[in-house]
């Protein structure tokens, strides 16, 4: 099966729900859905195990105000935890005050400053495109100061194992909701929403191990990746191709960046990206040898590498 991604047009606002493509691969750069998580437990304020604070579910989705459950570190700058209204949300509202991301979105942790700030200037200039369109829109809005700021923060923090991957040619029945996340199909409000198994067929299938803190916005919550039998060792043979620039243990070197441990959907994204020319490299204001690199992969491959990619410890 053929896995196809093209930019055919950008008309990209903060209320669009996607930017206009020809993609076969929805699993993988998901729409908003229409279907809405239902809280296991349902209360007026949330907390987090260890945690000091307690907020609502509006202040924790406010993406101009990001949950901080924890102190971190370093103080968090404005624009990551507040962002700048209308146009540009609070960073750590989407990619979380650990850095980590979730699925749809992207982990930042581990990434230096200097290769965050590549990546936000070919946002701006549409150089590399976000599937969704946003991030080519608040990109655009930010200042030098600003881009230099939230990818300091973000360049500083340390990443942790976030994923489980699971072999598995049946997965849990899910849906996505309308935040774009995947989800047990029994925690939403779809009609007939019972619990059950269905075919992996040829998608990746990322859930919450815990979709309660995930939902939260919990820094520290992980997620389970369904994946093909048999992908992940035909991913680690086919990595070698990798380890010459990001490192043996894929964690990185002067020249390209840590992809130890990322999302399996989100690899899949990247390297369509590089194949089809909607995104550059380390330097991402110039073409890099990624695009070329990209082509000699088959879409198996890129399935595999994105399964073997997500198992180890960044």
């Amino acid at each position: 099966m053929k896995y196809i991604i093209f930019a055919l047009g950008f008309a990209i606002s903060l209320n669009a729900t996607n930017i206009k493509t020809n993609n076969d691969l929805s699993w993988s750069t998901p729409k908003r859905g229409t279907y809405k998580y239902v809280p296991i437990k349902v209360q007026k304020k949330y907390t987090l195990k260890g945690s000091k604070i307690f907020l609502s579910m509006k202040e924790i989705n406010n993406q101009f105000n990001a949950p901080e459950w924890f102190k971190t570190k370093i103080k968090m700058p404005n624009i990551v935890k507040y962002g700048k209204a209308p146009k540009v949300w609070a960073c750590a509202s989407c990619h979380l005050s650990s850095g980590m991301g979730h699925p749809e979105s992207a982990r930042l942790a581990g990434l230096t400053s200097q290769y965050l700030q590549a990546q936000l200037r070919a946002f701006a200039t549409k150089k590399r495109i976000d599937y969704s369109g946003h991030m080519n829109e608040m990109a655009a809005n930010l200042t030098k100061a600003e881009i230099k700021e939230a990818s300091d923060w973000f360049g500083a923090l340390t990443p942790h194992k976030e994923y489980k991957v699971i072999e598995s040619a049946r997965v849990p029945k899910t849906i996505i909701d309308d935040s774009r996340m995947r989800i047990k199909v029994e925690y939403s409000n779809k009609k007939n929403n019972k619990a059950g198994l269905e075919d992996i067929k040829n998608r990746v299938i990322e859930i919450p191990k815990n979709i309660a803190t995930v939902k939260l916005r919990s820094p520290n919550a992980g997620f389970i990746a369904y994946v093909k039998p048999g992908s992940i060792k035909a991913g680690e043979l086919k990595a070698t191709l990798c380890k010459a620039c990001h490192g043996v243990n894929l964690k990185g070197t002067t020249i390209a960046p840590n992809i130890a441990g990322l999302s399996p959907m989100y690899v899949i994204r990247q390297l369509h990206g590089f194949k089809n020319k909607t995104r550059a490299g380390v330097n991402a204001d110039k073409n890099s040898m990624m695009s070329g690199l990209s082509k000699s992969l088959s879409d198996d491959d890129i399935y595999n590498l994105a399964a073997f990619v997500a198992t180890l410890n960044p």
